[in-house]
């Protein structure tokens, strides 16, 4: 008796899910996970796209405040000095306030567009690399359009430190005590030479006499974790108080990044959300657009007015 009662609750049918209800519940769980990583991922790449746009307003305000602070600290500009001792032509020079020896760029023509209907202004002339002399500070500087294109701006300078003469190149930016406007002067000089190959040799002062520098620095540009590249940086014409000489100084820069490939005369969004690759495939939104950042900034300052 015992043994058929036994058999009997073995017997028994036990409860359980059926195939479909089992299916029905992992289609359910797979897509609430894959809700739960497509929204993690947009928020990492919102977070991302956030530290990229912080990198570049956080380096163009320091440029700002670099090169505000370097005119402030600068002289006040004479003129007539500066073009009737280096200029070939003074009364042209007077003409523009001889502007020639304070700021200085190279432009070529924007030929690497991907396709012809890319933007509609592919032939415009984009910025190379430029100088600014202020009479205190000289800043060089290349564009990203140099780095892309191998047409760099190259320095032969004479070292204070070592009594050596040194070059420099592949520099984003640099700063160099230059009271004698000696870099401007010699692009001045010789324009052709510095439009066909950027090369700007200050070793020697006009009367040939030799002209030592302090290493010129660099990091302007630098950032903790995103490569960035001056894009364009333009100086106006400076206006100056015929008494005191004290000279206006107003700028303009573009600062972006190197990844997204960005096209300043793109209209609209400068990063390029569809960035074709060699192989013909093609980036989505949330790869190189996540580390794509660019920004204008203005700038101006004045002259102290006085001598250094």
């Amino acid at each position: 008796m015992k043994n058929l009662y036994n058999l009997t609750i073995n017997n028994k049918t036990k409860a359980g899910f059926t195939i479909v209800e089992v299916t029905l519940a992992m289609a359910f769980i797979g897509a609430l996970l894959l809700a739960i990583a497509m929204i993690l991922t947009n928020i990492l790449s919102l977070y991302q796209k956030g530290l990229v746009i912080k990198s570049v307003n956080s380096v163009g305000r320091g440029l700002v405040s670099e090169l505000t602070t370097g005119i402030n600290a600068a002289p006040s500009i004479d003129s007539t000095s500066l073009c009737n001792t280096l200029a070939s032509n003074p009364a042209e020079c007077l003409k523009n306030g001889a502007f020639q020896f304070i700021f200085q760029s190279h432009e070529g023509i924007a030929e690497h567009a991907a396709s012809s209907d890319e933007y509609q202004d592919r032939d415009q002339p984009v910025q190379y690399y430029g100088v600014l002399c202020t009479g205190n500070y000289t800043y060089m500087w290349n564009t990203w359009r140099a780095f892309d294109t191998g047409h760099k701006l190259k320095l032969t300078y004479l070292d204070a430190s070592s009594n050596k003469e040194e070059p420099l190149e592949d520099f984003k930016m640099i700063r160099f005590k230059d009271r004698n406007y000696r870099a401007c002067s010699a692009i001045a000089e010789e324009p052709s030479d510095f439009d066909n190959y950027g090369k700007v040799d200050i070793t020697e002062l006009p009367n040939h006499a030799a002209y030592f520098i302090e290493k010129p620095e660099d990091g302007f540009l630098d950032s903790t974790d995103v490569d960035l590249y001056l894009y364009e940086l333009t100086i106006f014409p400076v206006s100056q108080d015929i008494v005191t000489l004290r000279a206006f100084f107003s700028g303009t820069f573009i600062l972006a990044t190197n990844r997204g490939d960005v096209n300043i005369l793109r209209s609209g969004e400068y990063c390029n959300t569809n960035n074709p690759l060699g192989t013909g495939t093609v980036l989505d939104l949330g790869s190189e657009f996540n580390y794509c950042a660019i920004n204008k900034f203005n700038f101006a300052a004045r002259t102290a007015g006085n001598a250094i």
